[in-house]
């Protein structure tokens, strides 16, 4: 279950559920996967959050789960166009990992 606060299970829930971290980040694109999710608001500021395992969120290694969203500082200074969890995409060019 993707977490919007609250404890991360590894339980399938297909409710919907307003990340209330993200009400005034007004999203533009969003990724979801069953431990992870990630979401770019109009400035192109991209957040992160849900399972940090291998530091797939893009945020310090040293944290296993952040629970809500965080922006990843890794591109400050950029505007983000699109995301998935798989890649994402600055200046035009494909970034992975």
């Amino acid at each position: 279950m993707i977490s919007h606060g609250a404890a991360i299970t590894s339980r399938f829930d297909s409710r919907n559920a307003q990340v209330r971290a993200l009400r005034y980040a007004r999203i533009r694109r969003a990724s979801m996967g069953s431990r992870h999710a990630a979401a770019i608001g109009e400035d192109g500021v991209l957040y992160t959050w849900g399972s940090n395992a291998n530091g797939r969120l893009g945020h310090s290694m040293d944290i296993q789960e952040q629970p809500l969203p965080a922006p990843v500082s890794f591109f400050d200074g950029r505007k983000l166009i699109d995301v998935s969890i798989s890649h994402c995409v600055r200046d035009g060019v494909s970034i992975l990992w």
